[in-house]
Formats: C-alpha cells, structure tokens, sequence
C-alpha cells in the first residue's frame, strides 16, 4: 500500500522545501517512467497503473491500483519487481486481487503500447517526525519530452498519516504550496 500526499513545487525551490525541516543531506536519482496501456485504455479505466521505470539505470516494473484520491493524498495498492521490460515485471507480480490480475492479463494479452512518459530528477531524503518516517522528495522533469512539471511528494514509509498530512500541511502553512490532485500519468495524459 503507498499512501502519499503530492504538492505542486512550480513556485518554490527544493532548497527551502528541505531546509524547512532542517534537512541538509538529500540524495538524488535520474528516472525515466515509460507507462502501458492497451489501445483501449483497459488499465486507466480501471483505475490501474503499470509503468516501467528507470532509476539511475535499473530498472522496475510497478503497477499500481487507486484506491482513494482527493486533493493531493493519495491511497493506492502498489507492486513492484526488478525487470529490463514489461513482460518480464509482470510475470513476476501478484497482486493477490483476481481481478487486478484479471485486467492486468487481458490487457497484455491484447496488447501494451506506451501511453505516456516522464523523465525526472529526484532529490530526496528521509524525514522522521513524531515515530513516523516519511520520503520528502522534490521531482523537476518533463512530461513526454516537452511539457516541465515539478512537485514535492511526501510518501509514508511507517507511521501515521496524521504525521504525514501534518507536514503538508506545514509545507502549504509556511512555503504557500498547493495539493496536486492529479498523478503524474494523469498530467502526462493531458499533455
């Protein structure tokens, strides 16, 4: 399960969005998301998400399933495998859900095709608040190779979501930043 809360960064700079919790040390790493769909757009109408991503060249297969969105925090189902393609990741992921799998198979038995892209850089760090440990990362890249995009996504690792909505919370209080409602896929769709 990946529970996270996404806020549009257009009008801050990742240097005050650390240094607001008196972070000094952040890690970074080049992505590259490539995500699949079949021409009927099966999976997106199903509210699921099957990419494969490229982080600092390894690649990973995630699917993903919504489960709830409202104003920035998400709640979704997610699966992961270490893969070079689609097919590979997706022999190796179980959902445990019948029927995730179920649409899953049918769209790849009729045919994935990308759908959209993204290539980013994240900076990141590991922030512990009140026994909880939150990812704070700040992503700057494009969307299909054209369209710039920039958000801070705060992604519960352990703890309590009060915790984590508190340091939105504390993000849009003090550096006047607004929830992004829409995921990533969902933008680049757009585009």
């Amino acid at each position: 399960m990946e529970i996270e809360i996404k806020l549009d960064a257009s009008e801050v700079s990742e240097e005050s969005v650390f240094a607001l919790f008196g972070i000094t040390e952040v890690k970074e790493k080049t992505m590259s998301a490539v995500y699949y769909d079949d021409a009927e757009g099966t999976l997106e109408k199903n509210g699921i998400a099957l990419r494969l991503r490229r982080e600092n060249g390894e690649g990973i297969v995630t699917l993903k399933r919504r489960m709830h969105n409202a104003e920035g925090f998400s709640r979704r189902g997610e699966w992961e495998c270490p893969a070079d393609d689609i097919a590979s990741g997706l022999a190796g992921i179980d959902t445990e859900d019948e029927g995730t799998n179920g649409i899953v198979r049918s769209a790849a038995q009729r045919g994935l095709v990308p759908i959209a892209q993204m290539d980013f850089t994240r900076k990141y760090a590991a922030l512990k608040l009140d026994g909880s440990e939150i990812e704070l990362a700040f992503d700057r890249g494009l969307f299909n190779r054209r369209t710039p995009f920039c958000e801070t996504e705060l992604e519960l690792k352990s703890g309590t979501e009060e915790v984590l909505t508190s340091a939105a919370e504390r993000l849009e209080g003090e550096l006047g930043m607004k929830p992004q409602p829409l995921s990533k896929l969902a933008r680049a769709l757009r585009e």
